[in-house]
């Protein structure tokens, strides 16, 4: 049974402390795609390196979209 996504977020990861808060995005990332974010006029481009999917009981899931900086 094919399960419908209910909510989406990215989630940066590298910190010590265990990565950071989760951001809601209204779209599907794919693990290897290139995400663009712009924080404070400048581009830095990060990476899918996982998905996450986190069963909801009600035939939904949220995913979470875990990112990495291509510059590190």
């Amino acid at each position: 049974m094919e399960q419908t996504i209910n909510e989406r977020y990215i989630q940066f990861a590298g910190t010590k402390a265990g990565g950071s808060q989760r951001i809601a995005v209204p779209f599907d990332i794919n693990i290897g795609d290139d995400i663009p974010v712009t924080i404070n006029n400048h581009n830095i481009i990060y990476n899918c390196v996982k998905a996450e999917f986190f069963d909801n009981q009600d035939g939904t899931v949220n995913v979470v979209y875990v990112l990495k900086s291509t510059q590190e």
